[in-house]
């Protein structure tokens, strides 16, 4: 399921000149000049997003869970950090993390 790069072989993650930008690998690579694989730099986008998000026990339905996150504020956190246009595009990004 995974690439050698860490990444999910589904998802092509960009860089363009509006920030990036999260698409299906249909098999063929991107042959836009300004186009710039960004593999590299999931590790670091990794650290942002944990620091932005609220992680911390919470309560649902009774239950504890323990250091844990809100999906929506997660996605909300992606589209902030990273400048993703769309909600769903979002949680394909955050799908890689």
């Amino acid at each position: 399921f995974f690439s050698n790069h860490g990444l999910p072989s589904a998802i092509h993650v960009i860089m363009t000149s509006t920030g990036p930008s999260v698409e299906p690998n249909r098999g063929h690579k991107r042959t836009h000049s300004s186009a710039v694989a960004w593999s590299d730099s999931v590790p670091a986008m990794m650290e942002q997003f944990r620091a932005a998000v609220d992680i911390k026990d919470r309560k649902y339905h009774l239950k504890k869970y323990r250091a844990c996150f809100v999906g929506y504020e997660a996605v909300n956190v992606i589209m902030r950090l990273f400048g993703v246009g769309t909600r769903s595009a979002a949680v394909t990004l955050g799908r890689v993390f």
